[in-house]
């Protein structure tokens, strides 16, 4: 009864527990590990490490990946794509920045020599062309110094042939004092057409002294008997006729002709063609 009328009986102290506090005690084992029942705080299943943080919360931190040194085999490279593809775990490497301005430098060379291979095929048109106007140019001086009188022979004595007056008339240049008689001039050609028939002729070729020249002319000419001066029959005669250029074109020059006569025809036809 003492006892209880005492009071309850204090609890028991506590008794002191060895080891330094914050400091595991010697002799427990390590914390358990919750995230994994039957292992201990400090490894996984996984392979990797777990650590508990200040909050105590336990976290899982994964191993490092042994990062490759060695060459990668043709298993590391992907069809396609450049690089090498790293292996899992490893970050891929992004390449090498592009150079900056690279891309327009080449563009540029490209415009650069685009622009010259344009240049060097205007520059070979033009060429051309000068080339080809010189040759034009030189061609219609030759056929002007060198030819021209030779058609013009060609195109009177052909126009004899045909008895195509007209024409003949004017390709010629007539002297002054003969001017105003173009009619007289043209009936006597008329008259001589009737005894005299030009039956071939050859332009030989043509001798140039600055705006003059003497074309060689071979002519046969049948000639019917009556003809005042002329012999009948046929007959064969070369000449060197006189041409004249005038204002751009190759005339005979009627006034170097008199007295001369016609290819074919002999002296006294050409003298009664100008009578």
């Amino acid at each position: 009864m003492a006892d209880v009328a005492a009071g309850p009986r204090p609890l028991a102290e506590p008794e002191p527990v060895a080891g330094i506090p914050g400091i595991d005690r010697p002799g427990e084992g390590p914390p358990a590990n919750y995230l994994a029942p039957g292992t201990t705080v400090g490894t996984t299943t996984s392979g990797g490490e777990l650590r508990v943080s200040l909050t105590g919360e336990v976290l899982e931190v994964p191993p490092p990946t042994p990062r490759t040194t060695g060459p990668v085999g043709a298993a590391g490279r992907r069809p396609g794509v450049a690089g090498v593809v790293p292996p899992p775990g490893m970050r891929p490497v992004a390449p090498p920045p592009r150079e900056r301005g690279a891309g327009p430098v080449v563009a540029a060379r490209g415009e650069t020599a685009r622009g010259l291979s344009g240049s060097s095929t205007v520059a070979i048109v033009l060429l051309v062309i000068v080339v080809l106007a010189a040759g034009g140019g030189f061609g219609y001086w030759y056929w002007q110094k060198q030819r021209a009188p030779v058609v013009a022979a060609e195109r009177f004595m052909e126009a004899v042939k045909t008895k195509n007056w007209d024409t003949v008339m004017g390709l010629v240049e007539w002297p002054a004092q003969v001017q105003g008689q173009q009619g007289m001039i043209k009936a006597a050609l008329t008259g001589m057409g009737q005894f005299v028939e030009v039956k071939s002729y050859k332009v030989n070729g043509a001798q140039i002294e600055g705006e003059t020249a003497k074309v060689s002319i071979t002519a046969t000419a049948q000639i019917k008997g009556g003809f005042p001066g002329v012999q009948a029959g046929s007959q064969t005669n070369t000449g060197d006729v006189p041409f004249r250029l005038v204002n751009g074109q190759w005339k005979l020059d009627g006034a170097g002709v008199q007295g001369m006569g016609l290819p074919g025809l002999g002296p006294a036809a050409g003298g009664a063609a100008q009578r």
